[in-house]
């Protein structure tokens, strides 16, 4: 039983106490309404039978004129003890026995006397008796109301007096120091909701604040950069264009020319990261996407043996995908993977359907993990556990992706490796797919850094 209908049930017993209380006190009042008629009803009887018993002595010759006060008196007799004296009054009166008269009246006198003793002698015990029970009402009232003023206090105030250490505990948030499982819980629900939506918020402005920073340092640095990826494609289109150059090397600085062009695009996405993004997303296919992203990294992958292998899914459906962006997002999760892998690892890149209309995309890796902190974490602005990392990957990437509608879902386990799902939202048909997804392939063709059928 909750603590609120342990009040009520008290409640209800006060009430029904001081219920009884009144109608005992009710039925006491008509008691003694009903005694005090008696005896104001004896008392005039005995006053007209004193009046008649002196007229009777005083005036025998009268003696016919009593028979009026002795037929008043009659009718409102209310025994046959009564009625019977009376009758017999008013036929000695008749007869011209006044002495007998006056005998049935002085009994009858003496009859209402007695009555009325009777009435007082009741109404002495009721008194005392009234005495007595208004004592033990008193104090059971009072017991009553004590018991209650605890009851409240324990179920109902002490748990008020509670709720600001209630609501402490909720905004520490503390698994160590649970909130108590009573009505408390129910109470600072609402605390606790407001208290996730504000640390939701603060993590969001915190982050805002970080992503302002980098957009200030990227600005400054991208310039220079960009600079630099230019004249390293510049550099690699005009030994292409070499003419004793070999295929070997031709096809090296194809690779070359399409990394910096790459290159230019991030870099740009990445001075322009303070700035809102503008999404084109479009319907198309997420494996071509993910197959040149990892060949974009092939030469890293190669230089430290590590492997990856992608499964696709059967019958993927279309993704609304702006793909220069999620790209970059996908790549910097691939270079997260390919950083936290030993030499000679594995990474495995998995594309499954789910029930909530979403296409997932998994990257697994089998390096080191993340303890709980860390995952909690990772994407933070700036937090990063590499040396030489600058901690805005994976920040990134979570912003092109929540730009997509999508979300990412990070699990880890130290010394068990990394799984980073990546849930896109399935694209909505357009009127004629067959023709759409013909012009969508030729677009992704065109602009895709390397050619969609290269191996994983």
């Amino acid at each position: 039983m909750t603590n609120t209908a342990k009040l009520s049930v008290s409640f209800s017993v006060a009430a029904a106490f001081l219920l009884a209380v009144g109608a005992v006190s009710v039925l006491l009042i008509d008691h003694v309404n009903r005694i005090l008629d008696n005896v104001g009803f004896d008392n005039l009887q005995t006053t007209q039978i004193a009046d008649t018993i002196t007229d009777l002595r005083l005036h025998p010759e009268r003696a016919r004129q009593d028979l009026a006060r002795i037929d008043d008196l009659k009718r409102l007799a209310r025994t046959d003890l009564e009625t019977d004296h009376l009758s017999k009054a008013r036929k000695a009166v008749e007869s011209a026995s006044s002495s007998q008269a006056i005998a049935e009246l002085e009994q009858l006198s003496a009859y209402y006397r007695n009555a009325a003793e009777q009435a007082r002698r009741q109404l002495v015990v009721l008194h005392q008796s009234s005495i007595q029970g208004a004592a033990i009402l008193m104090g059971s009232g009072v017991l009553l109301l004590m018991v209650i003023m605890v009851l409240v206090r324990r179920w109902f105030i002490s748990p008020l007096f509670d709720v600001h250490d209630a609501i402490h505990l909720a905004i520490a948030n503390d698994p160590s120091h649970p909130l108590p499982d009573n009505e408390m819980r129910e109470l600072v629900a609402p605390v606790t909701d407001l208290v996730a939506k504000a640390v939701e918020l603060e993590n969001r402005a915190l982050r805002a604040e970080r992503l302002s920073a980098a957009g200030e340092a990227s600005t400054r640095v991208g310039q220079n950069l960009r600079n630099l990826v230019q004249s390293v494609r510049a550099m690699a289109q005009r030994r292409r264009s070499s003419e004793n150059i070999n295929p070997e090397m031709k096809a090296t600085f194809d690779h070359v020319i399409a990394s910096t062009n790459a290159m230019d695009r991030w870099v740009t996405s990445l001075v322009n990261a303070s700035r809102p993004l503008e999404l084109k997303a479009c319907q198309q296919a997420v494996e071509p996407v993910i197959r040149d992203s990892v060949s974009l990294l092939n030469p890293l992958f190669s230089e430290r043996g590590i492997t990856v292998d992608f499964e696709p899914a059967d019958d993927l459906p279309d993704v609304q995908l702006d793909r220069p962006l999620f790209e970059q997002a996908l790549v910097a999760i691939l270079k997260n993977a390919m950083d936290a892998s030993l030499d000679d690892g594995h990474i495995v890149v998995v594309t499954t359907r789910c029930q909530n209309g979403m296409v997932r995309v998994t990257v697994a890796d089998e390096g080191e993990g993340m303890s709980a902190e860390v995952r909690q974490r990772a994407c933070d602005p700036f937090f990063t556990k590499k040396r030489d990392g600058v901690g805005l990957g994976l920040t990134y990437a979570q912003r092109i992706i929540d730009l997509h509608g999508g979300k990412i879902e990070i699990e880890s386990e130290v010394d068990k490796g990394t799984r980073i799902h990546i849930d896109l939202p399935i694209a909505v048909p357009s009127v004629r797919p067959g023709l759409a997804r013909v012009a969508t392939v030729a677009k992704l063709s065109s602009k895709s850094a390397l050619s969609a059928s290269t191996g994983l």
